[in-house]
């Protein structure tokens, strides 16, 4: 057994260091862990008592490598596992945000992002042989991602388990279970499409649409009645009710409840869940995780040494620039279709925390993360090109530019717009190239194609920063060029970015091994937020190549 911290909490599951305690269930125990390379993952451990039933243990290997077939769109992706060890466990995406039964009523766009989303996870899951079974409100994360399901296909291995020690045992949550399975019926994808309608109603109207005071009475209303839907939104209202046919025959499958809650026919899921959003972030708590005294449930951003001196505040540049040749921005891979509405905090808001640290010299020290990546996951969806120009190395992210090809823009995958006062952060160096040739960070990008936005946080090789605003390709210096102390280009530097969104003006600042190099206020038609991201760039008619690698890539909201 792994040995135990203080407050006993396991120290480490396998290579996973554990940071917290998620929550408890009937299954197991979910904690908070990094892998070795920083990254957040959850860890469920399964009890003691079931994973020393050997027939459990069989079909708990079998429903997990299934699991891990299960594509990612708006579901925690199954990442690894213990399937021989003890104590077992699955190790999957940590997924920040409450869960569905922690939230409010959804309403609106919400509540169609929510529906939507679900719907999609569903075709992912069952595309990959796997029905979930215990889909409820406890199982669907709220992310500023959209929704995430979670925990799908696990729930078979107790049936072997029941069939042998109780008669008439039910596995799942009566008031989200499907008619069928009450019947002893073999459960099949409609069985998840029954939940789904459930969960939706619940989501609308706070109660689930069969709920009763005893047990015997839900499981009544579920085989016999029909479902209280007073409240729910007429737009959904008859995508639940066929949902919720007490004939699993005459329910639609998954994909073809998606296809008519977008009103398109084959619809791709992949596609519908890089434009789900929701507007969450400040309306409901994250559930917080018991925390390890050694280790902080948020790790700050790096700071400034103490005593270092602060950066200076920069002069606007004294007119504008474009900068010609050929640009070039990786593949688009968000679909056309926009549903809901864009996630984040209100700029008034988001405005008013962050003067807490407009004075100081560091970047903002109290964050929460939204997105992280070290670049050591293969899946991870950056842009790659055939030609090399974008590719990722060994735990690394490279841009190369060259002659007649000088610009390079990689969105994050983050499928999500970021919010109102957003921190990026990344680790960078600049292996070759000419010394006026350009890489850095990016925020507010053009969302869905057309010409290239965006406000730019530029280190030149030679040690110079400098911050610029791009408009329909062409670039507008907002600053004057700085010279970074102690900078070298060939080694990794660390920096930091904030885009803070205001009612009618962005503030910007630049950040290099913790020193503030430049910083620039755009009033004059501020850029609406959009993607962020990596950037390269050379000088047009230099013939050599400039290279940028990255890592440890950070999108963090303050």
């Amino acid at each position: 057994m792994n040995r135990q911290n203080a407050i006993g909490l396991p120290a480490s599951l396998g290579p996973y260091r554990v940071v917290g305690q998620l929550g408890r269930g009937g299954m197991g125990t979910v904690y908070l862990a990094e892998d070795p390379a920083g990254t957040r993952v959850a860890v469920k451990v399964i009890n003691a008592e079931l994973a020393g039933d050997p027939v459990f243990a069989e079909r708990f290997r079998d429903e997990v490598t299934a699991a891990k077939r299960v594509r990612r769109f708006c579901t925690a992706p199954v990442l690894d596992a213990d399937l021989d060890g003890d104590p077992l466990y699955v190790v999957t995406e940590f997924v920040p945000g409450p869960t569905l039964a922690e939230a409010e009523r959804l309403t609106g766009s919400n509540l169609e992002a929510l529906a939507v989303g679900v719907a999609t996870a569903l075709t992912a899951i069952h595309g990959a042989g796997v029905v979930h079974r215990d889909l409820k409100p406890a199982n669907v994360l709220l992310s500023p991602l959209g929704p995430r399901v979670i925990d799908f296909g696990i729930a078979r291995a107790l049936d072997t388990l029941f069939e042998r020690t109780a008669t008439g045992r039910i596995v799942g949550t009566p008031d989200y279970m499907a008619p069928e399975a009450l019947r002893g019926e073999p459960v099949t994808p409609a069985f998840d499409v029954f939940s789904w309608g459930c969960v939706v109603a619940f989501a609308a109207t706070g109660r689930p649409p069969f709920g009763g005071r005893t047990l015997t009475e839900v499981l009544y209303r579920v085989a016999h009645e029909a479902p209280v839907l007073d409240g729910l939104d007429p737009v959904l209202r008859e995508a639940v009710e066929v949902a919720l046919d007490k004939d699993p025959a005459r329910r639609p499958t998954a994909q073809q409840l998606l296809d008519h809650l977008v009103g398109r026919g084959n619809v791709d899921g992949e596609r519908i869940a890089g434009t789900l959003r929701l507007t969450l972030l400040d309306s409901v708590p994250s559930a917080p995780a018991v925390p390890v005294p050694s280790a902080p449930a948020v790790p700050a951003p790096a700071v400034p040494e103490a005593g270092r001196p602060g950066g200076r505040r920069t002069r606007s540049a004294p007119g504008t620039r474009s900068v010609p040749g050929g640009r070039r921005r990786a593949p688009a891979r968000r679909g056309p279709l926009r549903w809901a509405v864009i996630g984040g905090v209100t700029a008034v808001l988001a405005a008013a925390g962050a003067y807490l640290w407009l004075g100081g010299d560091g970047p903002p020290e109290r964050a929460e993360p939204v997105f992280t990546d070290g670049f050591s996951n293969p899946a991870a969806q950056w842009p790659q090109s055939y030609d090399g120009t974008y590719s990722k190395g060994r735990d690394y992210y490279q841009l190369t530019t060259e002659h007649g090809n000088a610009e390079h823009f990689a969105d994050a995958p983050i499928n999500v717009i970021p919010p109102a006062a957003t921190l990026l952060s990344v680790r960078m160096r600049m292996p070759a190239g000419a010394a006026d040739g350009q890489a850095g960070l990016y925020c507010h990008g053009r969302v869905a194609g057309g010409a290239d936005d965006g406000y730019e946080f530029r280190v030149r090789r030679d040690g110079r920063a400098s911050i610029a605003k791009r408009v329909k390709g062409d670039v507008r210096e907002l600053t004057l060029t700085e010279r970074i102390p102690g900078y070298r280009a060939e080694k990794l530097a660390t920096l930091h970015a904030v885009c803070l969104r205001e009612p009618r003006r962005v503030l910007l600042t630049l950040w290099v091994n913790g020193e503030r190099v430049v910083d620039a206020t755009d009033d004059e038609s501020p850029l609406k937020a959009g993607t962020v991201g990596l950037m390269a760039r050379q000088v047009p008619g230099n013939r050599g190549s400039t290279v940028a690698h990255f890592d440890d890539f950070r999108l963090d909201r303050f």
